[in-house]
């Protein structure tokens, strides 16, 4: 879920829009998503079958990255296992 974090206040509030990708980290490549806006601060992202196909057992890095106009972009990193 994507907040929308106000300084100097600190409080945050759910973002109504903004845009998330999905970046999945390969070996040999870097393969890059945009997730789609569902409301209310919630984002789907979805790496379609075919880009797992060719892919070696094993784990993968996942990098989400949101942005916010005006405000400063946020990334978290995280794996998913393919086997």
């Amino acid at each position: 879920q994507l907040s929308e974090v106000l300084y100097p206040d600190g409080t945050a509030k759910i973002a109504e829009a903004g845009e998330v990708s999905a970046m999945l980290i390969t070996p040999t490549e870097e393969l890059s998503y945009k997730a789609k806006f569902l409301g209310s601060g919630l984002f789907e992202v979805i790496i379609p079958a075919d880009a797992l196909k060719d892919l070696e057992d094993g784990s993968y890095t996942i990098l989400i990255s949101a942005s916010i106009e005006g405000a400063v972009p946020a990334s978290v990193a995280s794996s998913t296992v393919v086997y």
